[in-house]
C-alpha cells in the first residue's frame, strides 16, 4: 500500500502488478484497481511530484503522468527546485 493513504485499493493486490509492463494483463488490473480507488488523485499527484519512473499509480502509466506533468507549471517548477544542489552556508 501507499504510505499515508487511508483507503487504498492497492493493499488488496500483489504489489508486482503496479510494476508490470504497460501492455500486460497485470497492468490493466493495476489501472482498474487504481481508477476505482478513493485515493487515486493523491496517489497520482504524489507519483508526479516524486517523478516515479516505473509504477502504475493513480490509474496512470508513467508516460501518462509525464505528459500531464509537462502541462502543469507548478510541477515543472517543483522538479526544477529538487534538482538544484544545496548551497553551503
Amino acid at each position: 500500500g501507499v504510505s499515508g493513504f487511508t483507503d487504498v485499493k492497492c493493499r488488496e493486490k500483489d504489489p508486482e502488478i503496479f510494476f508490470a509492463s504497460q501492455a500486460s494483463d497485470e497492468a490493466k488490473e493495476a489501472i482498474a484497481t487504481s481508477v476505482s480507488c478513493a485515493d487515486k488523485i493523491g496517489c497520482a499527484a504524489l507519483a508526479m511530484v516524486n517523478n516515479e519512473p516505473f509504477a502504475i499509480l493513480g490509474g496512470l502509466l508513467p508516460a501518462d503522468r509525464k505528459e500531464i506533468a509537462r502541462s502543469i507549471p507548478a510541477l515543472r517548477q517543483a522538479k526544477k527546485m529538487r534538482r538544484k544542489p544545496a548551497t553551503q552556508d
